[in-house]
């Protein structure tokens, strides 16, 4: 057994997919599928269960999977002693970042540092796999540290540190036949079907708090996790959206916010760091950079000015 076919076989566990985890490792889809192939004939088990539609962990491939993690983070920890008693720097940051950068160009950023520390590494996961994931990642090891965006507590195990925050709006058609504002009531919200992330999803289990919180429960027909996806389903009538202010500059023509007549919590885009071990020092120092570099992209964003109720 191979630390790089364990790198391949949580890689492969993490994304379900052997293409995107060829794309992760920076290699071809036929090395992937031959080092698990390779792992399995070593292990002699069946560690995935392959269908058209993707991947999925075996009971055997679960039993591995935290092991291999274990492994794969003291492998990590032995290269960073010995490269400390050489003087060396080498390592690796495993980063998370949330789909709404507003502007940020977070590869970029990753690139100076990069520039600045030639012996580090950089793994970036962008926010496709939702802001409530990015935060499991971190309490979970799987990512070192994160920008995500939330609208509770930071759970046990991370951190969070406040970068920005905006409150809720219902977005919706400008030509809407019935939310013309200038603010929408609960009542009228509860009448218009929604377009959300898809059930049993923790973006989705914040919006059935929202609406918990204002005493409704609209229907929601469509399920989408790509903001793009939903203003267009938006700016077609075909549903309205409970989506945070600070959003409307991904709007397309045809969209506009309108404000609740009452205050939700608002959404908080957070830097999320571990409290259930330390934190590396290249580790800080990135996210030092990183948050220093969303605090002047946002210095300019604000949310739109309010709406005076009537």
């Amino acid at each position: 057994m191979e630390l790089r076919q364990l790198e391949y076989f949580v890689a492969v566990a993490e994304t379900g997919s052997f293409t995107l985890a060829a794309q992760r490792l920076g290699v071809g889809q036929p090395a992937a599928s031959t080092a698990i192939r390779r792992l399995e004939d070593t292990l002699g088990v069946e560690l995935f269960t392959r269908t058209q539609q993707g991947v999925t962990l075996t009971v055997a491939g679960e039993t591995l999977l935290p092991a291999a993690r274990r492994t794969l983070l003291a492998a990590t920890d032995a290269r960073e002693l010995i490269a400390a008693v050489n003087g060396g720097e080498r390592d690796t940051i495993r980063f998370g970042n949330t789909q709404v950068t507003y502007g940020l160009r977070v590869g970029e950023l990753l690139s100076q540092f990069r520039l600045r520390r030639p012996l580090i590494s950089a793994e970036l996961l962008n926010g496709g796999i939702g802001a409530a994931k990015l935060i499991e990642h971190v309490r979970d090891s799987r990512l070192d540290c994160a920008i995500s965006a939330s609208v509770r507590k930071a759970p046990p195990g991370v951190r969070f540190e406040t970068l920005y925050s905006t409150e809720y709006g219902i977005h919706v058609a400008v030509d809407h036949p019935r939310l013309r504002g200038p603010y929408v009531t609960p009542q009228e919200l509860a009448r218009e079907p929604l377009v959300g992330s898809p059930a049993g999803t923790p973006e989705r289990a914040d919006l059935d708090h929202l609406l918990e919180l204002l005493g409704i429960a609209p229907p929601i027909p469509l399920e989408t996790n790509s903001f793009p996806a939903t203003f267009d389903l938006v700016r077609d009538g075909q549903a309205v959206a409970l989506l945070p202010r600070g959003l409307i500059w991904m709007h397309p023509p045809g969209v506009r916010m309108l404000p609740l007549d009452r205050e939700l919590p608002r959404c908080r885009t957070v830097a999320v760091t571990p409290t259930n071990r330390p934190l590396r020092p290249i580790v800080g120092e990135l996210m030092e950079q990183l948050t220093g570099a969303w605090t002047t992209a946002i210095a300019g964003v604000n949310d739109p000015p309010a709406i005076p109720k009537a």
